[in-house]
């Protein structure tokens, strides 16, 4: 072998020993990054599974906030919600959750990925694309009542929700995620808790000059912000009495001093030095004055469907619990016009005269200012009460509700519930408890549920409180109290109309009819006092005769009616033709007769009407014997009232019937107001309505904050106008009252079809606002109320399946 042929083996081979070694480590290098692909994908796959984890957790909270807003939604739609009757202590002091409910629907349809099974005994399921959810709900009695707080009922205004939920395939349980979410719900009413609530602001400046409005009890809210008093023109603000709570989220602003006092006799004075203008000089006053600073909460109420109230009316309907619906043919279309809305026509529902069913089983004032019962809500097809027997739900007896035999007098049901597709214009007193809801506006025109006997017995000149409480339902069997429980929803406007003092001042103008009556028959010096004493009586169930051949008065002296003595002596020799007789009756017809020479005069137009009424009032004295006895002044009365009122209804005359009174009563009233030895039953004209006022409408009239006269509010009445024939038929400086016993919310909720512009509405007016607590509850308190449903507390919590099963 040649040295060049070894050379080249060797080199082969070292070639050869070369290319090995590569190869093995490349066989290495795959090795090693084969490993560190395998450790990769391990790190990757634990990291996707713990990202996984993180996300179920995620969302198993997501999924148990919605079954608390699916719970929540349920009670918006039926407070009477629930999934146990109570959640309750036990003699250990155990509280666990009582009587389940064996079945329910739910009250939503499938929404987007949401499905919904209800309630199977006790526990209302669901779920989401997500996971699943059950929950239970229930309402947490016992609560101790605050005396502070009398517009709250703490005993049921809370409610226990505890919700579960799981994300994941609900087989392994390190995979899924599983949690609880437990919340105290507080309900609250705006009806009963409110004396006003306002969804935009609440301007309390609304007095006539030097008549200021007077507002006392409860809770005032603004949504936006709070006004008190304003600095100039007619606007001259308000008098705030027994304020249970002042709120907004906003400001509380007063553009003069401005006196509050509490209900507990503290008071705070609020003005432009220490508003909310001056956060540094603002005071809570005890947390009774909060604004948007000083922790007032936003309180939207929630939106009313009338979807749910339709539901709710039909279904009372078909089992004769007091459902009534108004359709455009239940009643005959009124000739009235809303001069606003002219184009509308809208459909009178009178209520007539107190015929309450429901008696009160005791005096006590637990009973009167309605102490809530446990379940106080009225019962529908979702709530577990047992059903009552149909003999307690009979119609009142000779009810006349919508007139006589009326389809909803003859309505069965202890309590009402009256649902309109129609505008409607009301006024009377209902013969049960009763709730109106209504598509449309609503005009009362007349005092409502406020009977006729009322005493309204002032205690001071103010005209604000009466010294005789107004009490609800029976006194016994022939003397029934001031009113029942009452609401009217509007999804529209509430108007309040006082055009017409026929449908309102019955009550002032009859004591003040006997008054002038007797005094158009030939009083001797004794009379007007015997005559107050016998016909003006501050209880009105109190009245009594005119005699009129010589009843002494406490003085000994005869009271004699010389007109009655001669028509009871001598009444046959007359001719109505002869000087004689008319002469005798020339009081009495210059008393009927409508003149305007600024004396009172009851006067009805017809001629011939007037010679027919004579007529009966000389036939009563006739069968009296010289005695016009409290059933004849009544049968006079009623026959002048109603000749007055077709007259007003048809050609409205300021010196007719009830309009050609009114000044005469207003002086007469005040007179006797003040004069606090010699009290009768004289009080001023008053357009009374007993009732929780609720409208949805935003404001849409001329209204200007500050030193302004121009201000509107949704009213009708008192006013000098061609078109549509109003009458201005009581003068400045007099004044009516125009007072809600109850409280009135304007929820801000819908947009308004039409503009208030103040033409309608006329200056002689104060308001008078006083809370009515009979409207917190009991048997008097009106069905199908609507609430809103807040969180109070809520705790969030990781929880096992086992935790989720057992549930």
């Amino acid at each position: 072998m040649n040295i060049t042929e070894s050379n080249d083996k060797m080199e082969h081979s070292e070639r050869n020993s070369r290319s090995g070694v590569g190869f093995f480590i490349l066989i290495a290098l795959s090795a090693i990054f084969g490993i560190m692909i395998v450790m990769m994908l391990s790190v990757h796959s634990n990291q996707v599974h713990w990202m996984t984890k993180n996300e179920k957790d995620f969302f198993s909270n997501t999924v148990a906030e919605a079954a608390l807003n699916v719970a929540l939604g349920e009670l918006q739609i039926n407070p009477s919600f629930r999934t146990h009757y109570k959640f309750a202590g036990t003699a250990s002091k155990t509280r666990t959750w009582e009587a389940p409910v064996k079945s329910a629907y739910p009250m939503f349809s499938k929404a987007g990925d949401l499905a919904l099974s209800g309630i199977s005994n006790g526990i209302y399921s669901g779920q989401t694309r997500n996971g699943m959810f059950k929950f239970k709900l229930a309402p947490i009695f016992g609560s101790r009542e605050n005396s502070k707080t009398k517009s709250l009922k703490e005993a049921s205004m809370f409610a226990k929700c505890e919700v579960v939920a799981c994300v994941g395939s609900h087989g392994n349980e390190k995979e899924d995620s599983y949690r609880r979410i437990t919340a105290i719900l507080e309900k609250r009413c705006p009806l009963y808790e409110y004396l006003l609530f306002d969804g935009e602001m609440l301007d309390l400046g609304y007095g006539p000059y030097n008549n200021p409005n007077e507002l006392k009890g409860a809770r005032l809210y603004g949504y936006q912000w709070i006004t008190f008093n304003t600095t100039g023109g007619r606007d001259q603000g308000s008098d705030i009495k027994a304020a249970e709570k002042i709120e907004t989220p906003g400001m509380i602003r007063s553009m003069r001093e401005t006196r509050v006092d509490f209900v507990d006799n503290t008071y705070a004075k609020l003005s432009p030095s220490n508003d909310s203008g001056k956060p540094d000089k603002f005071q809570s006053y005890s947390g009774y004055i909060l604004d948007g600073n000083t922790g007032g909460k936003p309180y939207k109420a929630a939106y009313l469907s009338k979807e749910t109230y339709l539901k709710k009316v039909t279904y009372l309907s078909k089992y004769k619990k007091g459902g009534f619906i108004v359709e455009n043919d239940t009643f005959e279309e009124s000739k009235w016009r809303n001069p606003y809305d002219p184009q509308n026509p809208y459909f009178e529902i009178n209520f007539g005269e107190p015929n309450y069913r429901q008696n009160a089983s005791s005096s006590s004032e637990a009973d009167d200012e309605g102490e809530s019962a446990p379940n106080e809500e009225d019962e529908d097809e979702n709530s577990p009460k047992k059903e009552k027997s149909m003999n307690a739900n009979d119609p009142p007896m000779g009810g006349d509700d919508g007139g006589l035999n009326s389809e909803l007098a003859r309505t069965r049901g202890a309590k009402m519930l009256i649902y309109s597709k129609v505008p409607l214009r009301i006024w009377g007193c209902p013969d049960r408890t009763t709730t109106i809801f209504c598509e449309k506006d609503v005009v009362i025109c007349g005092d409502f549920n406020h009977t006729e006997n009322t005493i309204q017995d002032y205690q001071t000149a103010d005209f604000l409180d009466y010294k005789t409480a107004l009490k609800n339902g029976r006194a016994g069997k022939d003397r029934v109290y001031n009113k029942v429980g009452a609401a009217i929803i509007s999804l529209g406007r509430i108007i309040i109309d006082y055009s017409r003092p026929t449908l309102f001042a019955k009550n002032e103008i009859r004591p003040y009819f006997f008054y002038q009556f007797g005094m158009s028959l030939g009083p001797n010096d004794a009379g007007e006092k015997y005559l107050l004493e016998q016909v003006c009586p501050v209880d009105p169930y109190n009245l009594k005769e005119i005699n009129g051949g010589g009843s002494l008065d406490p003085s000994g002296s005869m009271a004699t009616f010389k007109v009655i003595n001669d028509f009871n002596q001598y009444s046959d020799t007359f001719q109505a033709s002869s000087p004689y007789y008319v002469d005798k009756l020339a009081s009495l017809t210059d008393f009927l007769t409508p003149i305007n020479d600024g004396r009172p005069h009851f006067g009805i137009q017809d001629e011939k009407t007037r010679k027919e009424f004579i007529y009966e009032v000389i036939t009563h004295i006739k069968n009296g014997a010289g005695t016009v006895k409290p059933e004849s002044l009544k049968e006079i009365f009623d026959f002048a009232w109603n000749a007055a009122m077709e007259e007003e209804q048809n050609s409205p005359n300021e010196n007719s019937g009830a309009m050609g009174v009114m000044n005469g009563l207003f002086d007469a009233a005040v007179k006797f107001t003040k004069d606090e030895k010699n009290r009768v039953g004289i009080r001023p004209p008053e357009i009374t309505i007993n009732a929780a006022l609720v409208s949805c409408v935003r404001r849409s009239s001329p209204w200007k904050i500050g030193s302004s006269n121009q201000k509107v509010f949704e009213e009708i009445g008192n006013v000098a106008c061609e078109n549509p024939k109003m009458i201005e038929y009581i003068k400045s400086p007099r004044f009516i009252i125009q007072r809600v016993f109850g409280s009135e919310i304007r929820l801000a909720s819908e947009e308004p079809e039409y503009f208030f512009n103040g033409s309608y509405t006329g200056k002689a007016l104060v308001r008078r606002r006083i809370w009515d607590k009979s409207l917190a509850g009991g048997k008097y308190q009106p069905p199908a109320l609507f609430y809103t449903h807040g969180i109070l507390s809520v705790r969030d919590e990781l929880i096992t399946r086992k935790d989720f099963d057992s549930f």
